[in-house]
């Protein structure tokens, strides 16, 4: 089994957290979201996050949003969303097929797109994902990594990023 090094990127002191294999930047976008691109820059991983205002129970689940979100791009629309709830966490995701210019090879490629809300009754993130088809092997296990590490937190901000538990010392 190979060992894929990692680092943990964390925002607003610990409300969010992910995992990223280590070769991959992070970088702010002027719109808001974080831009996460791995070495090679073969796909792109946007990520954001806000808490928003309570949402009544029983008015647009974590699918139902993430479908909404969906028709207002003519390629996800109609995409089917996958649910699945993980301890206080709820996620919803979608993948859907689409073709993208590529300006390395100076073509059309085939690429696929996969959204995903995630919530906690406090939090909300967004994750978007964009990648060619011909990378799956390792752009798809790579994505299941980020999601499998993904949490949100409760509002309890660390004061310092050393009170991450990534950074204490074991024992």
């Amino acid at each position: 089994m190979k060992v894929v090094a990692e680092k943990i990127l964390i925002l607003d002191r610990g409300n969010v957290e992910l995992a990223l294999p280590r070769d991959w930047t992070v970088k702010p976008d002027p719109a808001g979201f974080l831009r996460l691109e791995d070495g090679t820059e073969e796909c792109l991983l946007e990520a954001s996050y806000m808490a928003p205002p309570p949402i009544p129970p029983g008015e647009f689940d974590v699918s139902e949003r993430l479908r909404r979100v969906l028709e207002t791009s003519p390629d996800g629309r109609g995409a089917p969303v996958t649910r699945v709830d993980r301890g206080d966490l709820r996620l919803a995701w979608a993948d859907y097929p689409y073709e993208s210019d590529d300006p390395k090879r100076g073509r059309r490629r085939p690429a696929r797109g996969r959204w995903l809300i995630a919530e906690n009754g406090r939090f909300q993130a967004l994750l978007t994902f964009y990648y060619w088809v011909d990378d799956a092997a390792w752009a798809v296990p790579a994505w299941e990594r980020i999601v499998a590490t993904l949490r949100l937190g409760f509002g309890e901000q660390l004061r310092s990023p050393l009170e991450h538990w990534s950074m204490r010392e074991p024992g």
